[in-house]
């Protein structure tokens, strides 16, 4: 119920209403996929630091889930929070080793904490690792590798 108002308040473009029923809806089921959700919404909105509250109490909810540990990283990256990027990347990589997106982020997340040459050396690294394990997102790492030749 409380999911479909926040729909129909999101459609009408009622943003505190919208907001508003979504603190109620995360508090009511205790989802990291809504307050996940909802921190993607705010992205879209370009609502970063709105976003960063919410994809925090994703966190806070399901500290281990690999799309909350993504999306964490991802809007610290976004709010420019390298140092804070770099440690929730860090955990997620260390329970999910393999993940591309958050080897990406990563990268990110050095170069934000200003040391390029670093961000380049590890992307460098991380792609040969994800491209030799077969990895189908590698081209993730390539991608940040040819941006990364612009600076």
């Amino acid at each position: 119920m409380l999911e479909d108002v926040a729909n129909r308040f999101w459609t009408a473009q009622l943003w505190d209403e919208h907001r508003k029923t979504m603190d109620a809806l995360i508090a009511q089921t205790q989802s990291a996929d809504h307050a996940r959700d909802y921190c993607d919404r705010l992205i879209t909105r370009r609502e970063v630091d709105l976003a960063v509250t919410y994809c925090e109490r994703a966190y806070q909810i399901e500290p281990t889930s690999d799309a909350v540990l993504y999306t964490l990283t991802y809007v610290y990256n976004l709010a420019k929070r390298g140092e804070d990027a770099r440690r929730i990347a860090q955990e997620g990589l260390n329970l999910y080793p393999s993940s591309v997106p958050l080897m990406y982020e990563m990268a990110w997340a050095i170069a934000i904490s200003g040391d390029q040459e670093g961000a380049i050396a590890y992307a460098t690294d991380a792609y040969a690792r994800a491209n030799s394990a077969g990895l189908i997102q590698a081209e993730l790492l390539q991608e940040f590798l040819e941006k990364a030749r612009e600076w």
